[in-house]
């Protein structure tokens, strides 16, 4: 006996690369469940709201960023699984709901370790609009200066609106450069999305200030369009769209068929960080250590050994392990690592290249080391971690070429 169809509404505008990895995670679910859906779609959930109160569906997966949507939906007794950044619930809590979204202090901690990682120790966070909810947004800002202050270090904050009337954009843009002149570079800049990261960078290049040099740039999205006509491209954090949408549909499916959900929040954590010019930097101000993470970045994958690096270097091995060690809060042996196995990930969620000559080009010895460092670091294995990123692969490259 077939099972009956689902009316499902699901208001996710797909205007930007996120939006769209969420529509494909929920058409991924739905693919592989046994229950048939029939989904309603409502692009413009900003303009145009469905009559939800006359709507006879069985649930709603929606945006629960905009307040006229979460007022709509007070008027219905049917399950909702909401999404987005703000974290509103509905008016009436009594309706069965469960919210998911991006983790957003896993996304400033990312934001901060690419930054700390290439040596900088001066940052600061640039928010999103005052005009709109934003409390993502200074999540996201207080998480990232709560990682610069337990490394000893500081972090400057910056909110202002982004409204775009005329007379308005500029003086937001003014009011970003007097900050931005307020800093002493080198800074690394993070900011709340890859919109207000494009601004940063206007606001930059009109100050003729020099990026990345002085001012490294991370956004977040990792929208491929915004992010590579950036002058110059955008570094951004990755969220996991996919999963995001993924998990809306599995929890909207549960709740329909009836199952009460021990939890109600879930968040999800990034990707990764997409790195693109606007970081690509070395900011190390002790020359010595510099050449070594130099000399490591070059050739970590070689293979090297931490006796090659002190061949290269003038200098004890005492001195500089702990001057490297001082600034860098890692060993030698630590950072050749740490660049081996991000070699390795990039080579198995990007290729199809045998477990062996992964390995080998990221000069790590065997299959089995890569794959004890693997569970050490992240605690997969080297197929499992494949598989995982060849999904999230290739839903992103049809989010983000299908539209």
């Amino acid at each position: 006996m077939p099972h009956p169809t689902r009316l499902v509404a699901v208001l996710v505008p797909p205007h930007y690369s996120y939006h769209r990895g969420v529509l494909h995670g929920i058409s991924s679910f739905v693919k592989q469940t046994e229950h048939p859906w029939s989904v309603y779609m409502e692009y413009d959930t900003q303009v145009r709201l469905p009559d939800l109160s006359h709507w006879d569906g069985d649930g709603i997966i929606t945006s629960f960023n905009n307040k006229n949507v979460i007022k709509s939906l007070a008027r219905k007794d049917i399950p909702i699984v909401g999404l987005g950044t703000g974290g509103y619930k509905p008016i009436d809590e009594s309706i069965p709901y469960a919210y998911v979204g991006s983790d957003h202090r896993d996304i400033s901690r990312l934001a901060f370790e690419h930054f700390y990682n290439l040596g900088l120790r001066r940052f600061a966070y640039c928010g999103a609009t005052a005009s709109c909810d934003k409390s993502w947004s200074d999540r996201r800002g207080q998480a990232f200066r709560e990682f610069t202050e337990e490394a000893g270090c500081h972090c400057d904050l910056f909110t202002a609106s982004l409204k775009s009337r005329p007379n308005t954009w500029s003086q937001v843009l003014e009011r970003i450069q007097r900050w931005l002149k307020s800093l002493s570079p080198p800074v690394g800049l993070m900011a709340s999305c890859d919109r207000r990261g494009r601004l940063l960078l206007d606001a930059l290049r009109a100050m003729g200030a020099n990026v990345p040099e002085d001012f490294a740039v991370i956004g977040v999205d990792s929208d491929p369009i915004l992010c590579n006509l950036s002058l110059p491209p955008l570094t951004s954090v990755r969220p996991d769209s996919h999963r995001i949408g993924f998990l809306a549909a599995e929890l909207l499916h549960r709740m329909i068929s009836g199952e009460h959900l021990s939890e109600q929040l879930f968040s999800v954590k990034a990707v990764g960080v997409d790195e693109r010019r606007s970081t690509d930097l070395l900011a190390i101000e002790d020359d010595e250590v510099a050449s070594v993470l130099r000399f490591i970045r070059e050739h970590a994958c070689d293979p090297i050994q931490v006796s090659d690096v002190l061949k290269a270097i003038p200098l004890s091995r005492s001195t500089i392990e702990n001057r490297f060690k001082k600034l860098l809060g890692r060993s030698i042996h630590a950072e050749i690592r740490r660049i081996q196995l991000k070699k390795a990930k990039k080579l198995l969620a990007e290729t199809d290249l045998p477990l062996s000559v992964v390995a080998s080009r990221a000069g790590i010895q065997t299959i089995q080391y890569l794959t004890t460092l693997m569970h050490k670091e992240i605690g997969t294995t080297p197929a499992k971690y494949r598989s995982h990123a060849r999904t999230k692969n290739l839903d992103t490259h049809i989010a983000n070429h299908e539209f």
